[in-house]
């Protein structure tokens, strides 16, 4: 299939106050020829999931039309009852380095590749996206729900299964966590903080707790401020969130840290799922709000299938 540029006239229907529609795109085969109603329904599905991804959300607004021999024979029209709000800031998309269509082609080519891989294996990618797009997540200045942070985990966990492998699951939770930010080029260290931030993490002394009996704590991690750690606590925690020494543990965290930590788990889902995907190139880095190259990718590489 091929993405063309089409028209923007449908927007003056839909637009209203909060909605923005930025993801348009028109879809052909390559051998001139007619979908068939089966392959339109999955482009839909796949079109819709792709948007998600992009924009972190769960419900894109979608008008899909379909035509045959240059006449409208399909129309799917959707504005959802609780469509989410546009959330710019958090997208790993950056706008300006994918203003041309092959970039976003090759990005759409390889989003679905990896889709239907896992389809074939339980479709774990589908639930992660779910998770990430939860509408528990509030906006750029509102404070997520617990609801969230707990999808958040799971979607983080999923991703870290996909990207280990059924047999490299080994070595306990903070082993698969280490695991994977090898495999994501991510240093195994506490992000983004000045002084004063630093401080105050590594002052919630159970973010570093090890041992189901002792409940000790590895100073040796927490001096060398690591992030493996943390981020597997937190989501043993949520795992078990119906216990209340588990829930305790999490609600002693406080706000500003529980927030700090949510975002850099977000922001190594999106690595994750990039990785997933085979990505090489720039994307929007939620912690440094700069657009960066992703950590296993060298300057002159490929971007979604365009060298620089």
């Amino acid at each position: 299939m091929n993405i063309v540029q089409t028209s923007n006239y449908w927007q003056t229907f839909v637009d209203r106050d909060s909605l923005q529609h930025d993801s348009i795109a028109g879809v052909r085969r390559l051998d001139g020829g007619a979908l068939d109603w089966n392959d339109l329904k999955r482009l839909v599905l796949n079109l819709q999931s792709f948007i998600g991804w992009i924009n972190h959300c769960v419900s894109p607004v979608a008008h899909v039309k379909g035509y045959r021999k240059g006449k409208l024979v399909y129309r799917r029209y959707d504005l959802y009852p609780h469509p989410t709000i546009q959330r710019d800031g958090f997208s790993w998309l950056p706008r300006s380095d994918f203003d041309g269509r092959a970039p976003v082609q090759e990005l759409f080519d390889r989003f679905v590749d990896a889709w239907e891989n896992q389809e074939r294996n339980n479709g774990t990618l589908h639930i992660v996206l779910q998770k990430l797009g939860s509408r528990q997540k509030g906006s750029p200045s509102q404070k997520p729900s617990i609801e969230y942070f707990r999808d958040t985990f799971l979607a983080h966990s999923m991703l870290e299964a996909i990207l280990s492998g059924r047999g490299g699951l080994g070595g306990g939770r903070d082993g698969r966590t280490k695991k994977c930010l090898k495999a994501t080029g991510v240093k195994d260290v506490l992000p983004v903080l000045d002084a004063d931030s630093l401080d105050v993490v590594k002052e919630q002394a159970s973010l570093w707790e090890v041992g189901k009996q002792e409940r000790r704590i590895n100073e040796e991690e927490r001096d060398r401020e690591t992030l493996s750690r943390p981020l597997a606590n937190i989501a043993t925690w949520m795992a078990h969130f119906d216990d209340p020494e588990m829930a305790e543990k999490m609600m002693a965290i406080p706000n500003s840290v529980q927030q700090y930590l949510l975002e850099v788990s977000i922001w190594l889902a999106d690595l994750m799922l990039l990785k997933v995907v085979g990505f090489n190139g720039r994307y929007f880095n939620r912690l440094t709000r700069e657009v960066e190259l992703v950590p296993w990718c060298e300057e002159g590489t490929v971007v979604a299938g365009r060298r620089r």
